[in-house]
């Protein structure tokens, strides 16, 4: 699995609440963004990797399916605010020991 696709799958697990099946505005969003960046940069999305990775995280099957739905197809989500985020400094972040995702900071564009 590409690191960056494993990153935002663990910063969505640490803190959107898959629990709740990304019910609140503000967890959509993150799940969204992460989306985009991910389409931005080119990362190749593969859904199986994605269903067994969540899956041993843990998370609900409501969650693992719209993070499929929506990694799936990044370029028609809408925001439902204004959070965005920049793949520059999101691959900065990535690529940087203890890295940790917070995507509130980052832009798209």
């Amino acid at each position: 699995m590409d690191k960056m696709l494993k990153a935002s799958l663990d910063w969505i697990n640490s803190i959107a609440f898959p629990n709740a099946g990304f019910d609140h505005p503000n967890d959509e969003n993150k799940v969204k963004c992460a989306a985009r960046a991910l389409d931005k940069m080119g990362i190749q999305i593969d859904n199986s990797e994605i269903i067994d990775y969540c899956r041993n995280l843990g998370m609900p099957q409501e969650s693992i399916d719209k993070i499929v739905d929506w990694y799936g197809r990044p370029k028609s989500l809408r925001l439902k605010d204004a959070m965005v985020f920049s793949t520059e400094d999101l691959k900065a972040k990535v690529s940087h020991p203890g890295f940790q995702m917070p995507f509130e900071m980052f832009k798209v564009v």
